[in-house]
């Protein structure tokens, strides 16, 4: 098959993709919007963020159609990155003694320690 043949077969299915990025970017800033407590704030924010990368990675970027080593891979890198991004929040909760910070209703910064 060519390459203008594969792309017209999979035409339809960019624009499925791009309709879902579409709604999935309005459902981001009505998320925003409405008032969710912490911290599933910021859980409901980031699965509709990592739902829209994978749609772009694996249609857009074509990784559905790779082998399952680029997977391996890709799997590897992200339990990497979880990692690095969550090991200082770990460190400075146990070095410090903090573990969550939030505003109380007179707008000063309140501590909660474990």
């Amino acid at each position: 098959m060519s390459d203008h043949a594969d792309a017209k077969s999979h035409e339809k299915l960019y624009w499925m993709v791009g309709g879902a990025l579409f709604v999935l970017t309005i459902a981001t800033v009505l998320v925003s919007k409405y008032h969710i407590p912490h911290p599933w704030n910021y859980v409901v924010g980031i699965a509709i963020a990592v739902l829209k990368a994978s749609l772009v990675v694996s249609i857009f970027m074509h990784l559905k159609w790779e082998s399952r080593l680029i997977y391996y891979v890709l799997g590897i890198t992200a339990f990497f990155a979880v990692f690095l991004f969550v090991l200082p929040i770990v460190d400075f909760s146990w070095t410090t003694g903090q573990i969550i910070h939030r505003a109380d209703p007179a707008g000063h910064e309140a501590v909660e320690h474990h």
